[in-house]
């Protein structure tokens, strides 16, 4: 078995996955274990409790549905390698890129990402940079949003995102992870971590970060409300 993120996403509570945060998981009953019945492990048939799950799966009739009935044996269920970013795949303030220190695997490749080598960049400099104005109109003007004013990101679009980063931002990543935990204030984050892009990247000055979030603001309130009474009326 493997831990698993893919749904504990949005909720973490920082900006890290840490194997702490995936035991505090397990001890609330939340889905947290993926079960693996790869070709490399012990075969689950001859094993009495795992025939019996696989048993449980076909009274239930998931061998005939699409994804299962395609595969042989129907209950192997390909494993996505971990990867050392996590990724909200649909979001309502802002979307989440979360430091999987935990190795946590999940069930989708979008919600999984790795910082390409030779970039320069780690994923904790990445994760520590990505909240910020630009990335977040860059996130605004680049995804689709659904009933309820909810944001998505698919492949294409996360792959178009623009990310200022530098090779010193995750030195800031303890200080803004720890803030967010204690007091959940997206706005304040977003600020912090501006003010940390505009110590690194020359060219991104406050007044220029100022502007991008003014602008961010705008398409965010225009998002969330496109689906009220209101807003079909004007």
């Amino acid at each position: 078995m493997g831990a698993a993120a893919t749904r504990q996403i949005a909720s973490s509570a920082g900006l890290v996955f840490t194997g702490e945060d995936h035991g505090l998981l397990a001890n609330e009953d939340q889905p947290s274990w993926i079960l693996s019945f790869a070709a490399n492990r012990p075969d689950p048939t001859a094993v009495n409790k795992a025939l019996e799950y696989i048993h449980r799966g076909e009274s239930l009739d998931i061998h005939t549905r699409f994804k299962t009935r395609i595969r042989t044996p129907w209950y192997r269920v390909p494993i996505v390698p971990a990867g050392d970013l996590l990724l909200s795949k649909r979001s309502n303030e802002f979307p989440r890129v979360i430091a999987n220190h935990a190795k946590a695997i999940t069930s989708d490749t979008i919600y999984k990402g790795r910082v390409i080598a030779g970039s320069g960049v780690t994923a904790d400099d990445v994760t520590a940079s990505f909240l910020n104005s630009l990335t977040l109109l860059s996130s605004e003007i680049e995804g689709r949003s659904f009933g309820g004013g909810v944001l998505e990101l698919v492949p294409s679009e996360v792959a178009s995102l623009l990310i200022p980063t530098s090779p010193e931002m995750h030195e800031h990543l303890p200080r803004l992870d720890a803030a967010y935990r204690e007091s959940r204030d997206g706005a304040a984050l977003i600020e912090a971590t501006d003010g940390a892009i505009e110590d690194l990247v020359s060219e991104l000055t406050q007044d220029v970060m100022d502007s991008l979030r003014e602008e961010r603001d705008s398409l965010l309130m225009r998002r969330i409300v496109r689906s009220t009474r209101d807003f079909c009326e004007e």
